[in-house]
């Protein structure tokens, strides 16, 4: 695997991490 795949794999696995991670913060509050 090339480095520009290497770095589309790890941007895509630490945005989809990013999202879950505030989305399960933002419902266990329940708050804004």
């Amino acid at each position: 695997m090339d480095i520009l795949g290497l770095m589309a794999v790890l941007s895509f696995g630490l945005t989809c991490f990013g999202l879950g991670y505030t989305l399960g913060k933002d419902s266990n509050k329940m708050q804004k």
